[in-house]
């Protein structure tokens, strides 16, 4: 028999709480903030080292334009889970499908790299 749980309890599993609204809440700020830095008026090529499916990457994604969303570990349940949040946003490729030689190394062929789990977000200069 399975054991009932509390209401609060089910909040902190869902990410429901007071803390986490409030957490939300600072990662949209920071993900607006964030997508202000990054050219806007093309589609991005955005790479995401480690798949963090994190709430702020999941933010800043969702204010971009881009075509292509290139992940490193697609068996995690966070890029499943950002695969149903984002489902209408990217068109996802596994990274090892990447071609590796010094012309298309990922520093040149992305516009955009996001490091998962950090509040950084890195807009960089490619070559065409």
């Amino acid at each position: 028999m399975g054991e009932r749980r509390s209401k609060s309890w089910y909040e902190f599993e869902h990410g429901k709480t007071g803390v986490d609204k409030f957490n939300k809440g600072i990662h949209a700020i920071r993900a607006r903030a964030l997508a202000k830095l990054i050219a806007a008026d093309k589609p991005q090529r955005i790479f995401e080292f480690a798949a963090g499916g994190s709430i702020l990457a999941l933010e800043v994604l969702k204010l971009l334009p881009f075509s292509k969303y290139w992940w490193t570990d697609f068996s995690t349940p966070a890029i499943v889970d950002a695969k149903i949040k984002l489902k209408d946003f990217p068109v996802f490729i596994d990274s090892k499908d990447i071609d590796e030689d010094y012309e298309n190394t990922i520093w040149h062929a992305f516009d955009v790299i996001l490091f998962a789990g950090a509040f950084t977000i890195l807009s960089l200069i490619c070559s065409s």
